[in-house]
Order: structure tokens, then C-alpha cells, then sequence
């Protein structure tokens, strides 16, 4: 049976207000990282590619109650596990943005590693800044809700 728990309620609003707060947070993380072309002719492309957007904003919107709900049940680390091995799953699949070629690099070789790097480390820390936030908020709001008394 499911009852009604007004701090849980209240715990799970305050996770889901305070996560209005994650999208600017992660904004300005992505405008410290540098992400240019590494050569002026692909400029317009390299604007579109650091304007495109990803459903990043949709997933922290789904996180954020899960993780509360996570984080209320007594034992809820074994899904933030689970979920959070999934995303290293996914990352380390599509963020191979380190590799370098075994040969010394050509200058625009050399250029298009650093793109690709700083591309790739846009990606993933903005993603990973987004998770962290979303953790937190949690467990602001199981904080929060676990810190009611009613009289």
C-alpha cells in the first residue's frame, strides 16, 4: 500500500525546484570550455556543433526525482549505481576523444586533436557537472524533507 508522506512531498519539490537551477549551472560551466575550430574554413560548422543541443536538459529532468526517490528508500545507492554505471557505459562509447595518432601529428593534425579534445571535454564535463548537481539536489531534498517535524 502506498501512503501519503508530506515530506517526502515536500522533499521531492524541493529537489524538483532546485533543479530549475542545474541548466544555467551547467551553461556556464560549457561557456568556461573553450571549443574552437581547428581550422577557419569549418568555423560554421564547428558554430553549429557547439549550438547544437542534446537532451541533456530532459535527462536531468528525469534524474532529479529518481534520485530523490532513490535517496528516500531506505537503500536506494544500488540505483544511482546502477544509473550512474549506465552513463559511464554510454560515455566511454561515444567520448573517445583522447586518442591520438601514433605518428608525431602534422599542424593541422595537431589542430584537430585539440578540437576534438575540447569538443569532447565540453561534452563530458558538462554532462558529468549535470549529473553531480542533480545528486546534490537529491539529497538537498531528502534533506530537507527528512528535516520536518510536524506537531
Amino acid at each position: 500500500m502506498i501512503a501519503f508522506d508530506p515530506n517526502g512531498m515536500i522533499g521531492l519539490a524541493v529537489t524538483l525546484a532546485f533543479g530549475f537551477s542545474v541548466g544555467p549551472f551547467v551553461k556556464w560551466v560549457g561557456d568556461a570550455l573553450p571549443v574552437e575550430p581547428h581550422n577557419s574554413e569549418l568555423e560554421p560548422f564547428w558554430a553549429k556543433l557547439r549550438e547544437m543541443h542534446t537532451a541533456g536538459k530532459w535527462i536531468g529532468h528525469l534524474e532529479r526525482p529518481i534520485f530523490f526517490a532513490a535517496l528516500w528508500a531506505t537503500n536506494g545507492w544500488p540505483i544511482i549505481a546502477s544509473w550512474l554505471v549506465f552513463k559511464l557505459a554510454y560515455y566511454w562509447q561515444g567520448a573517445n576523444f583522447t586518442a591520438y595518432p601514433l605518428e608525431p601529428p602534422t599542424k593541422e593534425q595537431a589542430a584537430y586533436i585539440v578540437a576534438k579534445r575540447q569538443i569532447g571535454t565540453h561534452h563530458v564535463a558538462t554532462s558529468l557537472v549535470g549529473t553531480a548537481a542533480n545528486i546534490l539536489i537529491a539529497l538537498i531534498g531528502v534533506t530537507v524533507g527528512n528535516s520536518i517535524v510536524w506537531k
